[in-house]
C-alpha cells in the first residue's frame, strides 16, 4: 500500500499550497524530480511561480574533474556566499555550504497580479565543468561512497543537457542554487519564501561533518547550519536576530576564484614562473658581462 514517488509528490504539491494560501512563510528544500523527464510537471515546485521563481528539478547539476584515478563526477557542491545586502546574506557571507545534488533556480514573472522581489542567496559561477544533467538516476542509486568507481559516468550531452544558466555559451550569468522572496500582493500582508535547491542540504550528515584544523575538530559545512537559522529568523520577521556564530567564523575561507581568474592564475604558474627565472638569468648574466 506504499504511494509511489508521483503520488507523494503530489501530496506534497498540495500541502505546500495550502500554506502558501493561508499566506504563512515557506522553507522549501527541492528534491531532484524524475517526472520533468516523462514530460510531466513537479507538483513539489509549483508554489515558487507564486514568488517569481522557477525550478529546474528534472536535471540537477553536476561538475567533474580529474583526479589520478581518471574522471570524477561529482554530486556535491561547495558554494562560498558572496557579499549582498540582504539580511540571511549577512548570516552566510564567505562560509563554505555543502549542496548534496543541486537543483538550480531561475527568475521569473510571478503568478496573478503580485509582485516579487527575489535575491539569489548561493550561487555558482557556469564553466566548462558544470552542466544540468538528464541521465542523473543510475549515479543517484550509487551510494555516495561509490559513485567513484562507477565505470561509465554521466558525461555532457549537447542534445538533453545544459551547460550555461541563458543557453548562451560564455555567458556571466550564474547559477542560482538558492534564493529569498517577498511577494506582495495588492490588500495582502507580504508572504516570504526561501527556496534551497537541494534536499539534503541540512541533514547530520552534511552540517555534523568536521574537519581538523591545528588540532581541533570544526565545522566543515558551517554555512549549512547557519543558512539554516538565518532562513528561520527572516521568515519569521526576526532579521535583525541575524549573526554568524563563533564557530561558523572559527576558520577563515578563501573565497571562489572565478573561471577566468583562474585561467590567469594557471597561465601565470605555468608560464610566468620559467619566464621569471629566464630573464633573472639573463639579467645575471648581463651583470656580470
Amino acid at each position: 500500500g506504499e504511494q509511489t514517488g508521483a503520488q507523494r509528490a503530489q501530496r506534497l504539491g498540495e500541502v505546500l499550497t495550502r500554506i502558501a494560501d493561508a499566506g504563512s512563510p515557506l522553507l522549501i528544500s527541492i528534491n531532484p524530480s524524475l517526472l520533468p523527464t516523462y514530460g510531466q510537471a513537479d507538483p513539489t515546485i509549483a508554489v515558487l511561480e507564486r514568488f517569481g521563481l522557477a525550478a529546474v528539478s528534472g536535471r540537477p547539476l553536476l561538475r567533474e574533474s580529474t583526479t589520478p584515478r581518471g574522471r570524477l563526477v561529482e554530486t556535491e557542491l561547495m558554494v562560498i556566499a558572496p557579499d549582498g545586502s540582504h539580511p540571511i546574506q549577512a548570516g552566510i557571507r564567505g562560509l563554505t555550504t555543502l549542496i548534496p545534488w543541486p537543483v538550480t533556480l531561475y527568475e521569473r514573472a510571478p503568478d496573478g497580479n503580485a509582485r516579487a522581489t527575489v535575491t539569489p542567496l548561493l550561487t555558482l559561477a557556469p564553466s566548462e565543468t558544470l552542466w544540468l544533467e538528464s541521465q542523473w538516476l543510475r549515479l543517484w542509486r550509487t551510494p555516495r561512497d561509490q559513485r567513484s568507481l562507477v565505470p561509465d559516468p554521466p558525461t555532457f550531452d549537447e542534445g538533453t543537457d545544459g551547460r550555461w544558466p541563458d543557453g548562451k555559451p560564455g555567458s556571466k550569468r550564474p547559477w542560482i542554487i538558492a534564493a529569498a522572496s517577498e511577494r506582495a500582493e495588492l490588500n495582502k500582508p507580504i508572504q516570504r519564501l526561501v527556496a534551497v535547491g537541494s534536499n539534503s542540504w541540512n541533514i547530520d550528515q552534511i552540517t555534523q561533518r568536521g574537519m581538523s584544523v591545528d588540532g581541533r575538530i570544526v565545522p566543515a559545512n558551517p554555512g549549512n547550519t547557519e543558512l539554516m537559522e538565518a532562513s528561520v529568523l527572516w521568515l519569521a520577521g526576526e532579521g535583525g536576530l541575524i549573526a554568524q556564530s563563533p564557530e561558523a567564523v572559527s576558520v577563515p575561507v578563501v573565497g571562489n576564484i572565478a573561471e577566468a581568474e583562474a585561467r590567469y592564475v594557471r597561465l601565470g604558474l605555468i608560464l610566468g614562473l620559467p619566464l621569471l627565472m629566464l630573464l633573472m638569468g639573463i639579467t645575471y648574466r648581463v651583470i656580470r658581462g
